[in-house]
């Protein structure tokens, strides 16, 4: 009786932590997509200065690093908007290619 006690503890234990984890996880996929959302229509300069005060909170740089972090964070920032519209423009093009129900 003592051990078939101690394996339904186990068990109970087991299971609400497992729970725990799965909630948490959602939580915070749901953040995250609210955070792609809104940093998706931001501009590549708004991008970079984010970014750079995020830096310079974290690691307390002094202006003249948070001026070179903002130069390296806008040449990423502009590269990444140009390789985005590139893959959006593929996509497009791709759906546009895909013959619809009344050409098959």
């Amino acid at each position: 009786m003592k051990r078939i006690l101690i394996i339904a503890i186990a068990l109970i234990t087991v299971n609400a932590t497992a729970q725990e984890k799965k909630d948490r996880e959602e939580r915070q996929g749901g953040d995250r997509m609210e955070r792609a959302e809104f940093l998706k229509d931001l501009s590549p300069e708004e991008t970079a200065t984010l970014q750079t005060k995020r830096m310079a909170l974290q690691l307390d740089l002094t202006e003249a690093q948070q001026k070179e972090i903002h130069a390296i964070h806008l040449e990423q920032a502009k590269a990444r908007k140009t390789a985005m519209e590139t893959r959006k423009k593929l996509r497009e093009d791709d759906e546009k290619a895909k013959p619809n129900k009344e050409d098959r």
